[in-house]
């Protein structure tokens, strides 16, 4: 039987709406980073001890940093941005030196597969989230550069099929990592769904994959707060937008995959991965390979988040 992914009614899907979930938390952490004494520190280790006699000259300048890199932020340019704000802030001769500690912070908030994106936009961050696709720790640069630039829900959805076998490979090399006790066993059972995957098992794959999710989820916060976390009632999630931008990044398209499904309501199966509908509505619709690959890269990069990688 054809892949259901693969027909007509998977071009007709509409490209997500970029949401502002996660802007704020963006912002938010740039200009923590910016206006607080660690500043020096990050100045001095990146640029060289000769900015060192220049930190009480920077004091001044650091709430005009925040307000600058939320500019940065929300304009979405992150190289061209950043040498435009040291230019108009700093002394001249200063641009190379700012501009690459500028890049250092911005780079370590984020996962090493998107260090050195130089085409990294919020506003594909934004869409891949509102699609359930993540690219946090995977999948490998290349393929999460191939994402991170796609222009269309259909296009996304062609990569996952395209490099399939790539991003298992990427989410069994990032579980090789994740060595804390507590997660051992959800490593255990994402490795099966990778197996079952690589198989050519697609359907079960997807399902242990979902059901591990859950699991986790609920052995990381309770059953309580896990249902709080991935509900939909109160629409955008606020602690997604206050949180730290690997939180966001981890946890913003998990949300998204939570969304309300009732099939006793007449709700339309999505061809995208959804938790709902992969327990409810099992058939050729929901259980695809490109499903299979957004259960797995979730299952994987919560994982690894959880292991503080």
């Amino acid at each position: 039987m054809a892949d259901p992914d693969e027909e007509d009614h998977d071009d007709t899907d509409p490209p997500a709406e970029p949401s502002t979930n996660g802007l704020d938390a963006l912002s938010a952490s740039a200009s923590r980073y910016f206006q607080t004494s660690a500043m020096s520190a990050y100045v001095s280790s990146i640029v060289g001890e000769s900015f060192q006699r220049f930190d009480k000259q920077l004091e001044p300048f650091r709430a005009m940093y925040a307000d600058t890199f939320r500019s940065v932020f929300k304009n979405t340019g992150f190289p061209e941005w950043i040498a435009e704000a040291s230019r108009s802030l700093l002394p001249q001769g200063w641009d190379a030196g700012l501009k690459a500690t500028a890049r250092a912070l911005v780079e370590g908030v984020l996962p090493r597969n998107l260090r050195g994106v130089d085409s990294l936009r919020i506003s594909s961050l934004m869409e891949l989230a509102d699609e359930g696709i993540t690219v946090f720790l995977v999948p490998r640069p290349a393929i999460a550069r191939r994402l991170l630039n796609a222009t269309t829900t259909k296009a996304r959805r062609r990569i996952l099929g395209d490099c399939a076998a790539a991003i298992l490979d990427d989410c069994d090399a990032v579980l090789d990592e994740c060595t804390d006790l507590e997660t051992m066993t959800g490593v255990s059972f994402t490795r099966k769904a990778i197996a079952a995957a690589r198989a050519g098992h697609t359907e079960a794959a997807q399902a242990l994959a979902a059901n591990t999710l859950d699991t986790l989820l609920v052995d990381t916060y309770g059953w309580r707060v896990s249902r709080q976390l991935t509900s939909h009632k109160a629409g955008k999630r606020e602690d997604l937008r206050n949180g730290s931008v690997r939180y966001f990044m981890a946890f913003a398209p998990i949300w998204h995959v939570y969304a309300d499904f009732w099939a006793d309501r007449g709700d339309p199966v999505p061809s995208a991965f959804s938790r709902h509908a992969s327990a409810h509505a099992v058939g050729p619709r929901q259980f695809t390979k490109r499903a299979t690959i957004q259960a797995i890269m979730l299952t994987t990069s919560f994982i690894a988040w959880r292991n503080g990688l």
